[in-house]
């Protein structure tokens, strides 16, 4: 599995929340996170001069890549923010324990891209968000902003960068990690 293949994955706490793009855009971009445009598709970017500010790598000599492959490939870190979805949607990316329900504790399958809504196997409570524990292996929303080339667990948002993303928000955001 190529680098490109893995994801940290941020998210506001509230599914319902849609953060104004462009502000945080421009918000990411002073902040030195965002670098220049990549040419790799619509709202991906190169990592800025202050990544490694913003993102908190764990472990003892994690190998970063941010330089474009000669090969046009995507196999490198880099940042995309996802174009607002109508509604909210789950996400999965099949990595670690699966999200548990907060009633009885038991594993859910979170199917990607479905609405926000999963019926609990072990208890038949309808769950939402907030009834979900994600346990970072999943999440939902109607905007993402995804790091690419970051392998589960290798790496986490500052409090810096979650700071940064709940500007102007009543609630902040939180992570998962992804495989696609």
């Amino acid at each position: 599995m190529t680098t490109s293949a893995y994801r940290l994955i941020l998210h506001p706490h509230d599914p319902h929340a849609l953060p104004d793009r462009e502000a945080l855009l421009a918000t990411l971009r002073t902040s030195g996170f965002l670098g220049e445009p990549w040419s790799g598709g619509e709202g991906r970017f190169l990592v800025g001069e202050r990544f490694f500010h913003h993102v908190t790598f764990l472990g003892c000599s994690p190998h970063v890549e941010v330089e474009p492959p000669a090969d046009g490939g995507r196999g490198f870190t880099h940042i995309e923010l996802s174009p607002p979805l109508a509604i909210p949607r789950l996400f999965s990316g099949e990595v670690g324990s699966p999200p548990r329900c907060r009633r009885c504790r038991h594993s859910l399958e979170v199917v990607p891209g479905e609405a926000l809504l999963v019926t609990c196997p072990g208890c038949g409570a309808a769950l939402d968000l907030e009834g979900i524990d994600w346990r970072h292996a999943a999440g939902g929303g109607r905007l993402l902003l995804s790091i690419w080339g970051i392998h589960p667990h290798e790496a986490v948002p500052s409090d810096l960068l979650l700071g940064l993303v709940s500007r102007g928000q009543r609630e902040g955001w939180d992570y998962f990690y992804s495989r696609f």
